[in-house]
């Protein structure tokens, strides 16, 4: 249904989003993933009038713009860009619950002040929740009380409940840990005695060990036969 496409093409053009999508009609795509294809702006994903869910991550977008149409999109991710501010274009997004800006350019307190403008915003993350991927103003001591404070209908903010207490992480707790594994001991070999796989494989072995079962199933035949020949007879006698 899809037809390949372009990994050169960077520009979100309608041509694109159609190829992309196999759809013919902008207002039909529901659902848009374009991911790592240095996209640089937005482009003509402001047609698609019916997103729900746009991930644009892993790009070179630069500025959230030209979003005012998404009048029903729920979900979007930005995250690894080169975003520097959030616009205040986003306060049009009437039905976005979860943002993400994760690894991201972003690295003052007033260049968050456009999150706290958008109505249904539950879900927000500048970071991941181990600290990685960190926006420079996450590192603020002041971010998290400023954003919760623009944003009070926030359910979680970079992955972590609003009404709970803060996560603190110390790096070392995701360090490789420094094992020293003992040399593997030889003991198949052993159990089977010299002559290894091959003797435990061998046709004498394979006979010997079915003969058992062979033999109990063909007793069960011969009773199976010998009834068969009981019933017979009986049927003949009563005909």
């Amino acid at each position: 249904r899809f037809a390949p496409i372009d990994s050169t093409m960077t520009e979100l053009s309608e041509e694109f989003l159609k190829l992309l999508t196999g759809e013919f009609d902008l207002e039909t795509i529901f659902h848009l993933v374009v991911q790592d294809r240095a996209v640089r702006r937005l482009g003509c994903v402001s047609l698609c009038l019916n997103l729900r869910w746009l991930d644009l991550s892993k790009n070179q977008i630069v500025a959230i713009d030209n979003v005012e149409a998404l009048q029903c999109l729920q979900v979007m991710d930005l995250s690894s860009n080169q975003i520097r501010s959030v616009d205040s274009c986003v306060s049009k997004l009437v039905s976005l619950e979860t943002l993400h800006l994760r690894d991201n350019k972003i690295a003052k307190l007033e260049d968050l002040q456009a999150v706290g403008t958008i109505p249904k915003l539950q879900y927000l993350s500048l970071r991941a929740v181990d600290g990685s991927g960190r926006n420079p103003v996450c590192d603020d001591p002041r971010y998290r009380e400023f954003t919760l404070g623009k944003c009070p209908k926030l359910i979680a903010l970079d992955s972590q409940r609003t009404k709970l207490p803060e996560l603190q992480f110390d790096p070392a707790d995701f360090a490789e840990p420094n094992l020293t594994l003992p040399e593997p001991e030889s003991w198949l070999p052993d159990a089977l005695g010299a002559e290894g796989f091959g003797e435990i494989f061998s046709a004498a072995t394979i006979e010997s060990t079915l003969k058992p079962h062979v033999d109990e199933f063909e007793k069960a035949m011969e009773e199976c036969r010998k009834a068969l020949s009981d019933n017979e007879a009986l049927l003949k006698k009563a005909g």
